[in-house]
């Protein structure tokens, strides 16, 4: 499942965390035109990437509201690509926007307005409609042939088979200095990749891991032992949670042919995949 992510340059920190969260939970998103470099077909790849994606997630604030705003434009798009808008468009209340300042089209579905963590919220309620598109999709499909058999047998195959790239062995113990976190990374895809990022991430809101790494290449069918050290902020010490270790990382040879490109973290939020483990409870 793939996502648009519609939002004003406001809110753009807001964006790429949503970005980031969105990714993690296994949808793809497109959310920063602003890397796009500007010229006549402009209009027509931001077009081609809304037909591409399943779903059009819409932070409606102020500022995307405003007239002669650009996510209008990309709301014209979505319109044409989706007439009626449910099961495909989600809005999202922000910066104190309000139902009544909505286009019709978008009063025509149900409306976000988020109440505690805008983030985790907006992350469960797309989830929530791409598990809905995942289930008709395999309605159709289930209403075919013989021949669309096949292919859901063939489709169900790939699924299954090893992941590419796993994380694996995941631990953690207290130091001095804070938290060392550890992990086993494995690519068994056919090209090195370039570790970017490895973060611990919280199922709870508020809660932080500071941390940093080195970029380090991970070439195919190898596997690497990574170690970070994080401290924990945010924490209420009386509540439980539960964390997880997320890799991020990039194919080597696309961040090659991209090292001219300024800044190169917008490339890499657009080209850049994450593994994540499993959320496990957090102890000391």
């Amino acid at each position: 499942m793939k996502a648009f992510l519609s939002y004003a340059s406001e809110q753009r920190d807001l964006a790429h965390d949503l970005a980031q969260r969105l990714k993690s939970a296994g949808i793809g998103v497109f959310f920063d035109r602003e890397s796009l470099a500007p010229s006549d077909s402009f209009d027509t790849l931001i077009r081609q990437a809304i037909a591409g994606v399943d779903i059009f997630v819409f932070l409606a604030s102020p500022d995307s509201l405003r007239p002669g705003a650009y996510t209008l434009t990309e709301l014209g798009f979505a319109r044409e690509r989706w007439p009626a808008a449910s099961g495909s468009v989600i809005t999202v209340l922000v910066g104190g926007s309000t139902i009544e300042s909505l286009p019709t089209y978008l009063r025509s579905v149900s409306v976000l307005q988020p109440v505690g963590d805008t983030i985790a919220e907006t992350v469960a309620a797309v989830s929530k409609l791409a598990e809905r598109t995942r289930r008709l999709l395999w309605k159709r499909l289930a209403g075919g042939g013989i021949a669309l058999l096949l292919l859901i047998s063939i489709w169900t195959f790939s699924v299954r088979k090893a992941p590419p790239y796993e994380i694996s062995d995941v631990s953690v113990k207290k130091t001095d200095g804070g938290f060392q976190f550890a992990a086993t990374l494995r690519n068994s895809g056919t090209e090195a990749v370039t570790t970017v990022r490895l973060y611990p991430e919280a199922d709870k809101a508020g809660i932080r891991f500071p941390s940093s790494v080195e970029w380090f290449q991970l070439g195919s069918g190898e596997k690497n032992t990574s170690v970070l050290l994080a401290q924990v902020t945010g924490r209420d010490n009386a509540s439980p949670f539960n964390w997880r270790l997320c890799w991020v990382f990039v194919k080597s040879l696309d961040l090659d042919m991209a090292k001219d490109i300024k800044p190169i973290e917008r490339f890499i939020d657009q080209r850049s995949q994450t593994v994540c483990s499993t959320f496990r409870p957090w102890s000391e």
